[in-house]
């Protein structure tokens, strides 16, 4: 929550946290995975939520100001939050490519 907000904005920003919270929760239980897509028209506001997250996080580890409280984070953390949605894809492309080399003996994919 920002510096300098009153006591009722900083309930409401945690009350809104929380409530995307929730939302990421229910798409794990929909979709079997944390990796909110960024083009998400069911729910673009927990896109851009997922987007913020990640984003907060990078400033918090170059030591910049930033709105994720440890408390946050470790909560993310705890469910299993893809912090790196990049990564996470190339890696899944990448077993992908592991299974189809064993199966065929190549790496050329059609």
């Amino acid at each position: 929550v920002p510096d300098g907000c009153s006591k009722a904005e900083r309930k409401f920003q945690t009350g809104l946290w929380n409530q995307r919270f929730e939302e990421l929760l229910a798409f794990r239980r929909k979709y079997g995975h944390l990796a909110v897509p960024h083009n998400f028209p069911p729910n673009q506001k927990l896109a851009q939520w997922t987007k913020r997250q990640r984003y907060q996080r990078r400033l918090k580890l170059l030591g910049h100001k930033n709105t994720l409280s440890d408390d946050r984070e470790n909560a993310l953390h705890n469910i299993g939050f893809v912090w790196d949605a990049h990564c996470a894809s190339w890696m899944e492309r990448y077993q992908d490519l592991k299974v189809f080399r064993e199966a065929n003996g190549h790496c050329s994919v059609p």
